[in-house]
């Protein structure tokens, strides 16, 4: 597998596989494909993944190369930069929202899943374990930024924000009792609290943040 990622604002990462090699992908992040793939709907845990965010479930599928090399180029929906993870001693635990793909050898499994309150939509958080061995691309909105935590060194920031971390950081998804207040369901907000060693990932854009920016834009049927 040969691959660059090209763009700014709204990154792709295009992806060209040798006759014979195969890349299990998230179904709605293929923006286009070259050549001459056989597509088959995955079986592994991350395509039986029950119900997680907005109801939906997380779909992947597998692209191999059937003829010949071919190529395909892979994205978010919304602006954002795209990360190369390469998995391979260590594990790293991500938000089931950054997925877009990996190669064959690389494990998933399903982390961890917490009911949010109305604060976040009352949607549930869905993370997952990446392990075995080779690369995943990882989606997250804005820009990333990388933290290199210390052992005994921590970290806190909004659980919307967090991206992934290395499975050596120790985590803890709870609610901020200091931000608080009555514009809050008793449920909310949530932040994610982070113990090194271990690399931590950061979004500075949220799929919550947008919703609530372009909220007073969006007419009702009351408005006409």
């Amino acid at each position: 597998m040969r691959y660059d990622i090209s763009g700014d604002n709204l990154q792709l990462a295009n992806i060209t596989l040798s006759e014979g090699e195969s890349l299990e992908v998230d179904a709605n992040s293929v923006i286009y494909t070259v050549g001459t793939f056989s597509i088959d709907k995955s079986k592994g845990i991350v395509g039986g993944l029950k119900k997680a965010i907005t109801g939906s479930v997380l779909e992947t599928v597998t692209y191999r190369s059937k003829k010949g090399v071919a190529a395909l180029g892979i994205g978010g929906s919304l602006p954002g930069r795209i990360m190369d993870l390469e998995i391979s001693r260590v594990e790293w635990i991500a938000q089931k929202d950054s997925f877009l793909a990996m190669q064959p050898d690389v494990v998933v499994k399903q982390e961890f899943q917490k009911k949010l309150g109305e604060s976040f939509g009352g949607e549930p958080f869905t993370l997952l374990r990446l392990g075995g061995k080779g690369m995943t691309f990882l989606f997250a909105l804005g820009d990333f930024i990388i933290f290199p935590l210390q052992k005994g060194d921590s970290y806190e920031v909004s659980a919307d924000k967090a991206v992934a971390w290395e499975s050596t950081v120790k985590y803890k998804i709870e609610v901020d009792k200091d931000m608080k207040s009555g514009i809050f369901d008793k449920s909310g907000p949530y932040v994610t609290k982070f113990e090194g060693p271990g690399r931590i990932v950061m979004q500075t854009m949220s799929l919550q943040k947008i919703q609530s920016i372009l909220m007073p834009y969006l007419s009702t049927d009351e408005d006409g």
